[in-house]
């Protein structure tokens, strides 16, 4: 794959083995497959570097086709806030196929501006559920600012249900339609984007 910039006649190339600026040391430290991209000042250009699967973006500097900087980290893409983790249901809920499929368990985890709930999740045998009926609490950090409500998929998706996030985490069937009663009791698909 060659990445490449085209400024009057000026080609520069990353990952091409034709380019005069390929070899080990044009990388980034960290070794990985990279995106690169080229912003592009004339003869002065910022190489930003997007690792595929390392979690840092490096930055380099090329002034007349000769590199000018070193590879500098400008960020980081981890942290703790944005690993998905285990969020804990009330005991009227279970699980939804837990023996099979652990992805499906609900999880919480935080974006750039949003907060994100995801998994499906299934009312424990016999259990009734009612409107307001609570399914799980963000820990503090993960609450939104004001009340948000989204529809989730009920068995597939043939029906919904209301879901309600309140400022302070409490996640809430807050409603479902009148065919969703049955619905409900095989399984709730909650994918929720909760602005911050």
């Amino acid at each position: 794959m060659v990445n490449s910039v085209s400024d009057g006649g000026t080609v520069i190339a990353f990952g091409d083995n034709q380019s005069p600026l390929y070899n080990a040391e044009d990388r980034p430290p960290t070794l990985c497959e990279y995106f690169y991209v080229i912003l592009s000042d004339g003869l002065r250009k910022n190489v930003v570097a997007f690792g595929f699967t390392g979690q840092k973006i490096y930055m380099r500097r090329v002034w007349s086709k000769v590199w000018s900087t070193d590879w500098t980290q400008a960020a980081t893409c981890y942290g703790p806030d944005i690993e998905w983790k285990e969020l804990p249901m009330t005991d009227k809920f279970i699980y939804w196929n837990d023996d099979k499929d652990k992805g499906l368990r609900l999880q919480y985890r935080k974006g750039y501006d949003a907060i994100y709930v995801a998994g499906t999740i299934k009312p424990v045998e016999g259990a009734s559920l009612a409107y307001e009926e609570l399914i799980a609490t963000l820990p503090t950090g993960y609450r939104p600012s004001r009340l948000w409500y989204q529809l989730c998929a009920l068995s597939g998706g043939g029906s919904f249900c209301r879901v309600r996030v309140g400022r302070g985490g409490d996640i809430v069937i807050s409603g479902y339609d009148p065919d969703g009663a049955n619905a409900i009791k095989n399984s709730i698909e909650i994918y929720l984007t909760i602005p911050l």
